[in-house]
């Protein structure tokens, strides 16, 4: 268990036990746990978050410019607290001498909320009314293509794609299925690629799915030859590059995971380069949404 737990990346500490109840205690009583704000000053000039904000950019390549100032100073509280710092200006300080936190914090406000299936009422929607739609108006030689945008670990890209291969195989289709998932979080793409997930993933997935896409190994599942082939995972930003050929050679381009709360201007600049002929399904709500 212990093992399995580290190799998801999420563990902040990894102490022995007589270690732990200290450093849990040091935690509990840093200011993020007990609701206290961290002081920014006003301005920019001495401004220690525009600071933040400037090294994550140079050093990561990240712009998060664009997120809410209250999501951001959340993600750095908590960072600060796993680093026993007080106060904004220490933490800043900390970054510029310590590049593993910078990448610490990027990972932290890089949020990858996914899972296979997730809102089943929109999945059912999209299966019922979506799919059978998208696979129709394709001429049964031609290349099905769907751009699957901020993948994240790969869940919802896999979900899409054991859909459509399930539809394609009950009709008369013959081209190929090709799924493109793009995430700007490298380390979200390197689990999705291997396609190995926690045994966990039983609860959201049928069993008539699950047996014939995944093979059971030990505690995890891996996603069998057919379905991991028909996925091609890429690292893109939206924000700074909306413009692949995924976007502009797709049938369909799935968005559900893009509107996130943290970033107003994610969604409307995404579609920028997506061709005419290109169907846009997102979902914040049971049912999903296309525009074309």
């Amino acid at each position: 268990m212990p093992r399995s737990a580290i190799a998801t990346g999420l563990v902040d500490y990894e102490l022995p036990v007589e270690q732990m109840p200290a450093t849990l205690l040091e935690y509990v009583e840093h200011a993020h746990l007990r609701g206290g704000p961290i002081p920014v000053p006003a301005g920019t000039r001495n401004d220690p978050l525009h600071a933040i904000l400037a090294l994550l950019c140079t050093r990561e390549g990240h712009d998060f410019r664009c997120y809410k100032k209250a999501m951001l100073l959340r993600r750095i509280q908590r960072r600060m607290g796993l680093n026993r710092i007080a106060a904004i200006d220490d933490y800043c300080q900390y970054l510029r001498d310590t590049p593993p936190e910078i990448k610490a914090l990027a990972k932290d406000l890089l949020i990858g909320v996914t899972e296979f299936f997730r809102e089943p009422e929109a999945w059912a929607v999209l299966e019922e009314e979506v799919l059978p739609h998208l696979v129709a108006a394709k001429h049964p030689e031609a290349p099905l293509r769907v751009w699957v945008t901020g993948c994240a670990t790969g869940e919802e890209a896999y979900s899409i794609g054991m859909c459509l291969l399930e539809r394609v195989a009950n009709s008369e289709r013959n081209g190929k299925l090709q799924i493109f998932a793009t995430d700007i979080d490298s380390h979200a793409l390197e689990i999705a690629r291997p396609g190995i997930y926690p045994e966990s993933i039983a609860s959201s997935i049928a069993p008539e799915r699950l047996t014939p896409f995944f093979t059971r190994a030990d505690n995890s599942y891996r996603v069998k030859k057919e379905l991991r082939e028909a996925v091609v995972f890429a690292p893109q930003n939206l924000i700074a590059d909306a413009s692949s050929r995924a976007s502009t050679s797709s049938s369909a381009a799935i968005c559900s995971s893009i509107s996130s709360p943290s970033c107003s201007r994610r969604s409307s600049r995404c579609s920028i380069s997506l061709s005419t002929k290109t169907a846009i399904y997102s979902w914040g709500s049971p049912r999903p949404s296309a525009s074309n």
